[in-house]
């Protein structure tokens, strides 16, 4: 278990839990060193690296509850699974153009996506705990916006919660159209069947199978 961590042959100590090293033009987070080794970080602050284009590496920092990650150039919200205590991330000002990855963040509090590229408003609905969710300054029709109650001019909306059921009826619509079906082989669910077909090939291992043949799941 370690205090500090090193960048460039430079230590910065933890204080307090927290560990603030923005504008250090850090490429990947591999870079800094020991990082894995603070299991009782709590708040990471990563903002203004500007470089920074993947999150990983953040795996084993359980007990993280503010992660800072504004300002970089990721285009994928990902490698979050295991940080279930997280209250707080900020991934404004990114290249992210889909909001994924936040299955496992129901403790999330603070999201925000201000300045990106997304088109739209899916996979929050999870987040039952969210008190604000930074969504201006994206690609998302300014109709919608204001049938979600609206934004401020921060990019604020004024109601997360509105966004967060939003979200909820739209992937509950979407799961009412798809045919789920298992693969008897590998157990591997095939979420897309083209109903014109007399066959479906597995995705995942490549079996072929007759319709009648595949099981159907309850979602």
């Amino acid at each position: 278990m370690a205090d500090f961590v090193i960048i460039k042959e430079k230590k910065f100590k933890v204080k307090k839990g927290r560990l603030k090293i923005n504008f250090k033009l850090i490429y990947e987070i591999s870079e800094i060193k020991n990082l894995d080794l603070i299991e009782n970080l709590t708040e990471l602050n990563l903002n203004k690296n500007f470089q920074i284009s993947e999150i990983k590496g953040l795996e084993n920092l359980t007990s993280l509850q503010i992660l800072r990650l504004r300002n970089n150039n990721i285009n994928e919200i990902k490698g979050l699974e295991n940080l279930t205590n997280l209250k707080l991330l900020d991934l404004a000002e990114n290249n992210i153009s889909k909001i994924d990855g936040l299955e496992n963040l129901t403790n999330l509090e603070y999201l925000d996506l201000t300045a990106n590229k997304i088109t739209d408003i899916k996979n929050i609905e999870m987040l039952e705990k969210l008190k604000f969710f930074g969504i201006g300054r994206n690609l998302i029709p300014s109709l919608l916006i204001h049938q979600l109650g609206g934004i401020k001019q921060s990019g604020e909306a004024l109601n997360p919660q509105r966004f967060v059921e939003y979200s909820y009826e739209k992937k509950k619509q979407l799961i009412e159209k798809k045919l789920i079906l298992v693969c008897p082989f590998c157990g591997i669910s095939i979420e897309t069947v083209n109903q014109n077909e007399n066959c479906i090939i597995c995705k995942n291992c490549g079996s072929k199978y007759e319709k009648q043949d595949l099981k159907k799941i309850a979602y």
